[in-house]
């Protein structure tokens, strides 16, 4: 009776314990989303601030990192946004919008080999995101690789024959290489 009254303490207090966790956790979201919200209008000091206060309490959240890089780079601070961007990458590294993010960076920097290597992982987790990929032929592009730069940005128009980037570039990059005929499509 009395070991069974321990188990039974023992299962109650995991079972608080994990209610409590998943509220935390659901009231952390919606922190978040609030500064998302705050950021998304404008309000930069307030969303930088907040960003900051959920990674003191939760220095792993992904989503949090990534947010406070983007308000980073917008603000003039490449390199903060990096290591946020590198960071949610490093923990999440399935996550295809962080490798991107990276590339963001690094394109901006004109570190164009690196933007291609970051750009290339989001691709690769992402294959059916024209998004990632015109960012990959674009970073392919200014690396020099024109021809890696062109196979991609035909893959994006496979995916979406009206993307307006890779139509454009496509039609740079072909007129760069004097193949006026061929760029006329673009």
């Amino acid at each position: 009776s009395i070991a069974l009254s321990y188990r039974v303490r023992a299962l109650l207090k995991r079972t608080c314990s994990s209610v409590l966790e998943a509220k935390q956790d659901r009231q952390v979201e919606d922190i978040l989303k609030q500064a998302i919200a705050a950021h998304k209008a404008g309000n930069l000091e307030q969303a930088g601030q907040t960003y900051s206060e959920i990674l003191s309490a939760e220095p792993d959240n992904t989503e949090a990192l990534n947010a406070l890089g983007i308000l980073r780079m917008q603000t003039g601070s490449p390199e903060i946004a990096l290591d946020c961007f590198e960071r949610a990458a490093q923990l999440s590294p399935n996550t295809a919008k962080y490798h991107n993010n990276v590339g963001n960076v690094r394109m901006a920097q004109e570190k164009f080999e690196a933007a291609v290597t970051a750009f290339g992982q989001a691709a690769s987790l992402a294959p059916e995101n024209p998004e990632f990929i015109a960012n990959a032929a674009t970073a392919c592009w200014r690396a020099g690789d024109s021809a890696e730069a062109e196979k991609l940005f035909l893959k994006v128009l496979t995916l979406d024959p009206g993307h307006y980037r890779a139509n454009h570039n496509l039609g740079a990059l072909l007129s760069q290489q004097h193949r006026l005929c061929d760029a006329l499509p673009y």
